[in-house]
């Protein structure tokens, strides 16, 4: 209630004296009654008043309980956020990780197959000079080239005596009558196609590997590799083909392949002397 109506309803009860009543108690009757009246009205004004208030609390209550829900979602999505980051950061430490680990193995791959390496070295070294018996020492060089580089064919050639020619003492595979005889020093007619890259490898003291493996064979060598003693070369080693599983020469076939060159120049040299010495004693 307003409180122009309010005022209104005071006025009201100040009632005039009804023309011809003359009646005291009649006035007081009605100026209670309307007095009544308008105390129930009031009564029943604050009655509203206090349900709006308590309506209004409610949903201030509410607002608030909003509020705080709200700054829940917010800490929560903040919390999230920070997971988040840290996840991506825990997956980042374990991506260096396994990149740290894969390097590791690698490294370890790498240590275990040059100790492979050096074994296999050792081993034929050990086997070349073992003994200084010359058939021996040809046997040794042709299982190395077998077993270690994965030859099938192959021979070696050996300067003679008088350092003129160059003639295959050693073969596997392949027939020591089909394989040339070769000079020492360069003809004007040249040698034949069996013996070109065999005698260029002589002349120059570089090795060769074919690439084309499937396609070498005795008028094509897959590899030749000189044999040098005190920076002299006495001979050569020649594969003319590969076992049927072997396509290419690795890094580690050619190491083992000069490492044989290096070793078998020593070990035939030695072997040679040998029996050169033998032969030279006298009789008992």
């Amino acid at each position: 209630m307003t409180e122009k109506k309010t005022r209104e309803r005071v006025r009201s009860l100040v009632i005039e004296e009804e023309p011809g009543t003359g009646s005291r108690d009649s006035f007081l009757t009605t100026f209670f009654r309307r007095g009544e009246a308008l105390v129930q009205e009031l009564q029943n004004d604050t009655d509203r008043l206090r349900v709006r208030v308590a309506e209004l609390e409610a949903a201030n209550a509410t607002l608030r309980t909003q509020l705080a829900g709200d700054a829940a979602l917010r800490d929560a999505l903040r919390r999230i956020s920070q997971l988040e980051r840290e996840r991506d950061e825990l997956a980042s430490q374990a991506s260096e990780a396994a990149a740290a680990s894969t390097r590791t193995v690698a490294r370890c791959s790498a240590v275990e197959n040059d100790l492979a390496n050096m074994a296999n070295l050792y081993i034929a070294a050990d086997q070349l000079h073992s003994t200084l018996d010359l058939p021996r020492v040809l046997t040794h060089i042709s299982e190395l080239l077998e077993q270690f580089v994965g030859s099938r064919e192959h021979a070696l050639y050996y300067v003679d005596v008088d350092g003129q020619t160059l003639a295959p003492v050693a073969t596997h595979g392949v027939d020591k009558g089909e394989l040339p005889i070769l000079s020492t020093r360069p003809v004007a007619e040249g040698p034949p196609l069996a013996g070109r890259v065999v005698e260029q490898t002589f002349l120059t003291g570089a090795p060769s590997f074919d690439p084309d493996i499937p396609a070498c064979g005795v008028e094509r060598p897959a590899a030749c590799m000189p044999l040098k003693l005190d920076g002299r070369i006495v001979g050569v080693l020649v594969v003319y083909r590969l076992l049927d599983q072997k396509q290419a020469f690795t890094a580690n076939d050619r190491e083992l392949f000069r490492m044989l060159g290096a070793h078998a120049a020593t070990a035939i040299t030695g072997a040679l002397l040998w029996q050169r010495a033998r032969r030279d004693l006298p009789s008992p």
